[in-house]
């Protein structure tokens, strides 16, 4: 038995042989990727973080962040934000704190009545006149059900749980197993994510939520 796995002369071996010392190109490819000359990175950073926030991204086709896609609402905020995440060494708090204190973030949901100018400019709100209002995640709706209950156990770790219990169960929504066939009865209803796109959530308006 030939313990490193190299087989004997004349014999394949029975594993991949790969080589003691790496050969340094997915550090290459990491460092090309963050680098501040390949801004790709870094706005698509920038559009998933403010469509968490916002409910909207900056580049409405977040699954096509190309010239095949829509180009940006606000190119110039898109870049700003990508520039200021790469100059906090991609630490992303920084962007959360800098995005939630923002003047935009705090605006009121309102507007100001059917005569108000900016609703006949920009009825979508494309351009972040005012707070689109936002539904909360699948997850947020359960775990404040049951802590307005008094009934959410908060308890920090342990293994995930059976999505079968999901009903049963008062654990936080994170501790949930979640696969394609295997979703949390109540979470699915509230569109909880798809498992095989990572992109951004669906919504949807049906009975059963109520």
């Amino acid at each position: 038995c030939d313990p490193t796995g190299e087989g004997a002369p004349g014999y394949p071996p029975l594993t991949p042989v790969y080589p003691a010392t790496s050969t340094g190109r997915r550090r290459a490819l990491a460092r090309w990727i963050t680098h501040p000359d390949n801004p790709l990175a870094a706005r698509m950073a920038i559009n998933q973080i403010w469509m968490h926030h916002f409910d909207t991204p900056l580049v409405p086709s977040v699954f096509d962040f190309g010239r095949n896609g829509k180009p940006p609402t606000n190119p110039a905020l898109l870049d700003w934000l990508a520039v200021q995440l790469q100059a906090e060494g991609w630490q992303m708090k920084a962007i959360h704190r800098l995005v939630v204190t923002s003047a935009c973030y705090r605006m009121e949901s309102t507007s100001g009545g059917p005569l108000d100018p900016n609703l006949t400019r920009d009825p979508a709100n494309t351009y972040y006149w005012r707070m689109t209002p936002k539904r909360m995640e699948a997850e947020a709706v359960r775990d404040n059900v049951l802590h307005v209950a008094g009934s959410l156990d908060q308890t920090v770790g342990g293994p995930d749980l059976d999505p079968e219990t999901g009903l049963k169960s008062v654990r936080r929504s994170l501790y949930f197993r979640h696969a394609k066939e295997k979703r949390v009865t109540f979470l699915r209803l509230f569109d909880s994510p798809n498992v095989l796109s990572c992109y951004r959530r669906s919504d949807s308006v049906v009975p059963q939520q109520a």
